[in-house]
């Protein structure tokens, strides 16, 4: 079977450069300290990368509130309920250096579902009402992207109901249900149920046919013109519609240690926190090579927080070999060495290397020729973050010719 090209580069990288020791000479020196990573709503799945020394995170995390109601038509006297809360929630999960997190936060409910997993509903045209989405969960998931991977979940609001003020004036029973361990249920018969720790939400039951019931990660969806379960564990069931008012939606459950019922308003979040070794992670840049001559090409570094003693790491340059795509010393660039600094309060520093230019047509792997400078030797105070290049900066060259 022909590799792809993306492996073959990767294969060839390691080929050529060695992984360094993990461990610091100076072993229990080596500062810590707390990071927190915040995750708002984007509309898309983010990744966490666990950092060197980090053998457990902690996540907070609230689900997203439903959607409420807004009359669309013109004379009619309608009153929209509000809709459930999202559910917060906290827990540990165990991770290993550099492993991947898939995170999700959970958008609002409202014309739309709310993103990861909320109901839908859809625009009533005799009461003149649109139909309130159910708010997504937000979650975090563990060796995969599928709803069987999540490992923590902050179950997401139902939908908030309406109803014709001259048929039914009281919308204290509209409401959505909110997202919680075991998802709130929306008041009335025809609003849906939440969500359990072991099936979705029943669908409410009107007149107008019954609200979908929520399954494995999602809300239900809403008969016309009614609340949309929230997203979760497993999702609320979807709210129905009888004469002159819709019920809300089921509010979606949780999974975690610890879950607060109904208290998150609007998008959803994510929180993760973790105490880290302080350590010095070497990054990437793209120097555009020159016809003849010298062009000098920065290569950061960063530390992971700025501390009160200076940080200091040998490195140097790491010859190709001739290998194609890798850059090789004398002919692409020039062999050197140092020392790169963080002086106390600093947490981002610099590895200059001399690019030689000409005029021939070189093989690339992607974007160009690599080149690589290995670190080593890191003061005791700190470690060095191996991945994704096994502690070593990179530099690319990028063929003009």
């Amino acid at each position: 079977m022909t590799r792809p090209r993306a492996a073959l580069v990767i294969g060839a990288v390691c080929a050529v450069f060695a992984a360094p020791s993990l461990a610091s000479a100076g072993g229990p020196s080596v500062v810590t300290h707390e990071t927190t990573i915040d995750y708002g709503f984007s509309g898309t799945a983010e990744r966490f990368r666990a950092p060197i020394g980090v053998d457990s995170v902690e996540v907070m995390a609230c689900g997203a509130e439903g959607g409420t109601g807004v009359p669309v038509g013109d004379g009619f006297d309608i009153v929209f309920a509000r809709a459930g809360l999202g559910a917060e929630v906290a827990g540990e999960i165990t991770v290993s250096h550099w492993q991947k997190l898939n995170v999700r936060v959970g958008g609002q409910g409202g014309e739309v579902a709310g993103f990861n997993g909320g109901g839908t509903s859809v625009f009533d045209p005799l009461f003149q009402v649109e139909g309130q989405g159910g708010g997504g969960a937000s979650d975090v998931r563990v060796g995969g992207n599928t709803l069987r991977s999540r490992a923590i979940v902050a179950g997401g609001g139902g939908g908030g109901g309406g109803g014709f003020v001259p048929l039914f004036p009281d919308p204290s029973v509209l409401v959505g249900g909110h997202g919680g361990f075991v998802g709130g249920d929306a008041p009335d018969s025809a609003g849906g149920k939440g969500g359990t720790q072991t099936a979705g939400g029943v669908g409410g039951i009107g007149s107008f046919g019954p609200g979908s019931p929520g399954t494995l990660g999602r809300g239900g969806d809403a008969a016309s013109g009614t609340g949309a379960g929230g997203g979760g564990l497993y999702g609320g069931g979807g709210g129905s519609i009888p004469i002159g008012y819709g019920g809300g939606g089921g509010g979606g459950s949780s999974l975690a240690a610890t879950v607060v019922d109904g208290v998150c308003a609007g998008d959803g979040w994510v929180k993760v926190s973790f105490v880290q070794p302080l350590s010095v992670r070497p990054a990437a840049a793209l120097v555009v090579e020159a016809d003849g001559g010298v062009r000098t090409v920065a290569i950061p570094v960063h530390l992971s927080a700025a501390a009160e003693t200076t940080v200091t790491a040998n490195w140097s340059t790491v010859d190709g070999l001739s290998s194609p795509g890798l850059a090789t010393s004398g002919a692409d660039f020039v062999s050197a060495s140092g020392v790169v600094t963080f002086d106390p309060g600093e947490t981002l520093a610099y590895i200059e290397v001399d690019v030689l230019g000409d005029t021939d047509v070189e093989p690339d792997l992607l974007w160009g020729e690599w080149g690589m400078v290995q670190l080593s030797q890191v003061s005791g105070n700190a470690l060095l973050e191996t991945g994704p290049f096994f502690g070593a900066g990179l530099f690319i060259i990028e063929d003009n010719d």
